[in-house]
């Protein structure tokens, strides 16, 4: 259940500001655990991290292909998971920077659904000098 309260300003001096409470539930079309990935180590180190993306029955979807929006510093990955009772896929994204510093970067999964056509997956990364370097 999904629930959210919003404030409106009115012109009536009266109530110049009505709150708004909307509720209902939420239809999950894809479940993403966890929805933004985090690469976070020393420069050097084999920076990488997974998600598990899980399709429902009712919205029936394929995922054709995972790419990332910028692509500089990381390769993707994914793969179908077999054996599942529902449709489960795998998208591994490693760090290919080998300098310290922060940087960002989307995954885009293209599926062949009219209702969402691509799903969004937010990576961060933060890589520190490496242990014993001028840097650290």
């Amino acid at each position: 259940m999904l629930k959210k309260t919003i404030t409106v300003e009115t012109s009536d001096p009266m109530r110049p500001r009505v709150q708004l409470r909307v509720s209902g539930m939420v239809d999950h079309f894809i479940r993403i655990a966890p929805q933004r990935l985090r690469l976070e180590g020393s420069a050097g180190a084999a920076l990488k991290q997974t998600a598990r993306i899980i399709l429902t029955k009712k919205y029936p979807v394929r995922l054709l292909e995972a790419k990332a929006k910028d692509g500089s510093n990381i390769a993707v990955a994914l793969e179908k998971i077999p054996g599942k009772t529902l449709q489960e896929y795998r998208l591994t994204v490693r760090s290919s920077r080998s300098e310290p510093g922060r940087f960002y970067d989307t995954v885009v999964i293209k599926t062949d659904s009219p209702l969402r056509p691509s799903i969004s997956i937010g990576v961060f990364a933060n890589i520190t000098p490496a242990p014993g370097s001028p840097e650290s």
